[in-house]
């Protein structure tokens, strides 16, 4: 796979995740607002990973942390590419003008 390549996947990834987060995190807060408006058993509206209220919060908040460490760690990566091609590609130019000027 190319560098080029590799760096367009690394982004696609990330957008998904992006995304992916996002919508939990909307999910969580709309129906936290409609629980709040109905006074029930607040679960976040999300699928129960705990048995007791809170620990589902927390249990959903840890999921939303992890999902933006993993957004981190994909724009880390995709930074880092960009910087690795910017250099590897002055420094072709570089030495194609050095050649130049050699063979003249």
């Amino acid at each position: 796979m190319s560098k080029s390549k590799n760096n367009s996947l690394l982004k696609y990834l990330y957008y998904i995740t992006l995304f992916t987060l996002a919508y939990f995190l909307l999910f969580f807060i709309w129906n936290k607002y409609n629980e709040y408006r109905k006074i029930e058993n607040f679960t976040g509206g999300l699928p129960i990973m705990s048995s007791n209220k809170t620990g589902n919060i927390f249990a959903w908040v840890g999921v939303i942390l992890a999902g933006c460490l993993i957004i981190g760690i994909f724009h880390y990566f995709i930074k880092e590419t960009n910087k690795k091609n910017r250099i590897n590609k002055a420094a072709s130019n570089l030495y194609k003008e050095l050649s130049k000027t050699w063979s003249d």
